[in-house]
């Protein structure tokens, strides 16, 4: 099995909450079959398993192969796809009302562990967050129906600059503070919890090739 196919399930099982043996279960594979594929013990695959393994995974088989770059890339998937809520970048002060962001659906479904109306997607501008592996053009989902933080978090945030117009950025919580993981070279000073609003819990990062920037 290529190491792209185990990387695609594993990032596949991450995004669902879900264990290799659900995803067993699901697909109507033998107990242990995925696992042992994902800790090395087994190095092939059988093709003809591929599209329930794809069903299981909620995400197409070309996803799986490496030939996509979404997990999802039918049509129907497109039309009922999420919407831009707004745009993530250090430096960037805009006026959330009046922001504008591309109106088109793109290939991501919500994720099916929340309520779609918990979630939105921003996308990010620059490198303000890249030592997250976040990088400039990525698509960020964010939980918004968690504003309390904890350790590690990485979160979306809020800062208001007095004259209606606000920042918002991409931060960890570190040691109380919230700290941009910028690209080397690239100085971000850290935000205190008091200054900003808190929009979400960030729960996955997204590359989308296409027409979102």
């Amino acid at each position: 099995m290529s190491e792209n196919l185990r990387r695609r399930i594993q990032e596949r099982l991450e995004t669902l909450g879900i264990n290799p043996f659900e995803a067993e279960r699901r697909a109507h594979l033998k107990r242990g079959y995925i696992n042992d594929l994902l800790i090395g013990k087994k190095t092939t695959f059988r093709e003809k398993a591929l599209p329930a393994l794809a069903d299981a995974l909620e995400c197409d088989i070309e996803y799986l192969t490496g030939a996509a770059h979404s997990p999802i890339r039918t049509a129907a998937a497109i039309e009922n796809g999420m919407r831009l809520s707004g745009i993530a970048e250090a430096g960037a002060w805009r006026d959330p009302a009046v922001e504008s962001v591309p109106d088109a659906p793109l290939p991501i479904l919500p994720d099916p562990r929340y309520s779609p109306d918990e979630l939105e997607l921003y996308l990010v501008r620059g490198d303000h967050a890249a030592r997250l592996g976040i990088t400039d053009g990525s698509v960020v989902c964010v939980l918004t129906s968690t504003k309390a933080v904890r350790e590690r978090d990485i979160v979306l945030v809020r800062v208001p600059a007095g004259n209606g117009t606000f920042e918002t950025t991409i931060r960890v919580v570190s040691g109380g503070a919230l700290s941009a993981r910028p690209a080397s070279g690239i100085v971000i000073p850290a935000l205190s919890l008091k200054e900003v609003e808190v929009i979400g819990l960030v729960i996955s990062s997204i590359r989308v090739f296409g027409d979102a920037h």
